[in-house]
């Protein structure tokens, strides 16, 4: 509640269990850590001080990658920076995940690069990820990496720039909606693909889905149709 202001009344078991407990996660791959086979799946990294729980991490651990889903802590404990430090504890999980399985491989890539995933300028709970140094942002025009050095003061000026536009040879902040959004044709939103119930699905049998339609449409023009071959989208239920 004193995070995001939410209303006592609107937290529930359920919807904490629906939001950070329950996975889509079938429990069949299993992998190896501390010498124990585990499964993959949703977990909770716990953090306590003198027996007392102050905070948890929400981490996927999938075949290949280490997912960090979501942070909370007890905001009395805010100045100990644990977004920052779970970061860290998080990293050298995926480092002992590693060594064990050379798949598992997300915060910890090729030996040096780290991945923390998005960030939002104008999000104020976001701006601590632009501390990590040396890091880059991804251009939503041209999907070509910037540093974070050079792309946060086009963001600071237009919070949708692009980071990769130039004038006279010169970087300059120009939101992404100056720019003509991509055709969207029926073959476009064919080449969707769905995940249901654990199968690949075709369009065909959600055109009925109106909300869901008109939002995938917004989503494939901020990404581009370029990008639809090589995901994967969870169906509606």
């Amino acid at each position: 509640m004193a995070i995001h202001g939410d209303k006592l009344e609107d937290l529930t078991v359920e919807k904490f269990k629906n939001f950070l407990v329950d996975s889509p996660f079938q429990e069949d791959t299993t992998f190896n850590f501390k010498g124990k086979p585990m499964y993959s799946g949703l977990y909770h990294q716990k953090y306590y001080v003198d027996g007392k729980l102050i905070a948890i991490g929400v981490l996927d651990i999938l075949p290949s990658c280490v997912s960090s889903v979501y942070f909370l802590y007890d905001p009395h404990y805010s100045s100990l920076s644990l977004g920052t430090f779970s970061a860290f504890k998080e990293i050298a999980t995926t480092l002992e995940l590693y060594k064990e399985n050379p798949s598992i491989h997300h915060y910890y890539l090729g030996k040096q690069n780290l991945t923390i995933g998005y960030y939002i300028h104008s999000c104020p709970k976001m701006r601590y990820k632009a501390q990590y140094k040396p890091s880059q942002l991804l251009c939503p025009l041209k999907f070509e990496w910037v540093k974070a050095d050079i792309a946060i003061p086009l963001l600071e000026n237009d919070k949708r720039s692009v980071l990769t536009y130039k004038e006279n040879n010169v970087l300059v902040s120009k939101s992404i909606t100056e720019f003509p959004k991509p055709q969207i044709t029926p073959q476009v939103m064919k080449s969707v693909k769905l995940l249901s119930n654990r199968k690949i699905v075709p369009l065909d049998g959600f055109v009925s889905k109106k909300e869901f339609i008109m939002n995938l449409k917004q989503f494939i023009e901020l990404l581009g149709p370029d990008f639809l071959e090589t995901m994967l989208i969870v169906a509606p239920e």
